[in-house]
């Protein structure tokens, strides 16, 4: 196991073990670390959203300047072990902790929850781009879109011909978005009653979203299904997933 490896080339050291955080599976996998002593966790954040949530363990902020700069860090910090647990799209740090892994011959773990699936009365276009969603979206002539993408893209939906477009996200963004967006700055998650309440008040009849899995998201959907509301479906990025074999 990786931790018995770690120690026997370091036994009077803790185990370090680097978390790519940002989600809900990052914050709960550092809790349950913390309480295991021959074991130190370090998250890393991006640095985008300013009010972030408590982790246990140490917090790094602040990317790495690309695969060379975490091959650094890795190597300095000499960690044992890293836990991909950041958000499904974020592609990017995905791939480079791939290929630093890999360089430093330290073993990955990606902690990437099961991508949502349509049930029965679910009514999903799925695409592959932000530009698509947009595409789709003008085309069905809806009245009232409920973007909930992230303040990273929101940007991309500038064109969106409905009468009303809600965006929801963490952090406001920096550009100036079109008379027919309300912007409503809140954390999720959210609950099921919360939602339904939300997609109600704003007689929603289009959801954009992307497909980022696991529970914290998932209200949202349910919600959509109960209310009829169709839904744009950001299929996950493709990108090589398997590291080698440690």
């Amino acid at each position: 196991m990786w931790i018995d490896k770690a120690k026997s080339l370091q036994p009077d050291t803790k185990a370090q073990v680097l978390i790519l955080g940002g989600t809900t599976q990052s914050r709960r996998l550092a809790c349950a670390l913390s309480h295991y002593d021959e074991i130190q966790t370090t998250t890393s954040f991006a640095g985008r959203t300013q009010n972030r949530r408590p982790v246990a363990g140490r917090v790094r902020v602040g990317g790495f300047n690309g695969i060379a700069g975490l091959i650094d860090y890795l190597r300095k910090q000499r960690i044992d072990l890293v836990v991909d647990a950041t958000h499904a799209f974020a592609n990017n740090i995905s791939a480079n902790a791939l290929t630093a892994c890999n360089a430093c011959n330290i073993p990955r773990l990606l902690l990437l929850p099961p991508a949502w699936e349509p049930k029965s009365g679910d009514n999903w276009t799925l695409v592959d781009s932000h530009s698509e969603a947009v595409e789709k979206a003008n085309a069905g002539a809806y009245i009232s879109v409920f973007v909930a993408v992230g303040q990273q893209e929101i940007m991309d939906y500038a064109g969106l011909t409905a009468s009303k477009v809600t965006a929801r996200m963490i952090e406001l963004p920096d550009g100036e978005l079109p008379p027919n967006f309300e912007l409503r700055q809140a954390r999720g998650p959210f609950s099921l009653e919360q939602e339904r309440t939300l997609f109600a008040s704003l007689r929603i009849d289009l959801l954009i979203c992307k497909n980022a899995g696991g529970e914290a998201g998932l209200s949202k959907l349910i919600a959509a299904r109960e209310q009829k509301i169709a839904v744009v479906m950001l299929r996950r990025p493709t990108y090589q997933l398997a590291s080698k074999e440690q």
